[in-house]
């Protein structure tokens, strides 16, 4: 997951609108404030494109689209993303539900996050006491 991603990043979601278009259908589009980037470069603001959302027409018809997997973000909740850009220059989760983790905490309240490759928890403590850079070769080194 970890090579397969163009950026990595921790951003909390600060809000979703859901638009048609011809070439994608129905999607969700999430707005992310950036508070670290892991990998690669990626502005403040940047918008996470999410397939299917309920849309209401301008004749008061509701129409939705449900797409298995896709991820779903709520406002003002913080993710472990892992994005690819898209043509557009937007990004899109890799791998749909699959590229972003949210963060939770264990009953003592250590903040905890879900971890990939066989990983089942990495303690955010842990992490979030060491530099950028430590952190940065954590993530590269449990991708090998």
């Amino acid at each position: 997951m970890i090579g397969r991603a163009d950026v990595i990043v921790i951003a909390r979601a600060l809000h979703a609108h859901v638009e048609s278009t011809p070439e994608r259908g129905i999607e969700t589009i999430t707005v992310f404030a950036i508070e670290e980037v892991l990998k690669g470069d990626v502005a403040d603001g940047f918008r996470v494109h999410s397939p299917g959302g309920v849309i209401e027409r301008e004749d008061h018809r509701i129409e939705s689209e449900i797409v298995p997997g896709a991820p779903a973000f709520l406002d003002g909740e913080r993710f472990l993303l892992f994005l690819k850009k898209t043509p557009d220059g937007d990004y899109a989760t890799a791998d749909l539900g699959l590229g972003l983790f949210s963060f939770a905490t264990d009953n003592l309240g250590t903040p905890l996050i879900p971890a990939y490759a066989g990983l089942v928890l990495i303690g955010l403590g842990f992490l979030a006491r060491k530099s950028p850079a430590a952190r940065k070769h954590a993530m590269h080194t449990a991708a090998l």
